[in-house]
Parts: C-alpha cells; structure tokens; sequence
C-alpha cells in the first residue's frame, strides 16, 4: 500500500473518530435534557391531580365568589 494512500485513510480515520465524538456528545446531552423534561413533565402531572383532587373535593379557591360580591 502506497504511503499516500495509507495517510489519506489515516486522515478520514481521524475524522471519522472525531465526528463519532461529536454525536456520541449530542446524544449524551440529549439524553440529559430528554431526563430532565420526563421529570418536569412526571412533576406537572402530579401537581394537576393535587389541584384536580383538590377541586373535587371543593377545596378549591375558585368555588367561594370574590370578596366584593
């Protein structure tokens, strides 16, 4: 194998394992946010059945009429 040939694979190798690095890197930061939204969304959805609970039990601040009625 020629010794040009031989530097140009070792040259797309390098950017080849830099590109992996990139996505491997995305996909772990993805990965991180996808976490932290699944537990925001877990938290908001426990909150509407609190407040659902809540108004079916007639708890709720909406059900009194506002102080100047």
């Amino acid at each position: 194998m020629s010794e040009q040939r031989l530097d140009n694979i070792e040259s797309k190798l390098a950017h080849l394992e830099h590109a992996l690095q990139q996505l491997d890197d995305s996909v772990f930061q993805q990965s991180r946010q996808i976490d932290g939204l699944q537990r925001s969304c877990r938290e908001l959805t426990e909150r509407l059945r609190e407040l659902a609970s809540k108004k079916d039990e007639g708890g709720g601040a909406h059900d009194e009429p506002p102080p100047h009625y």
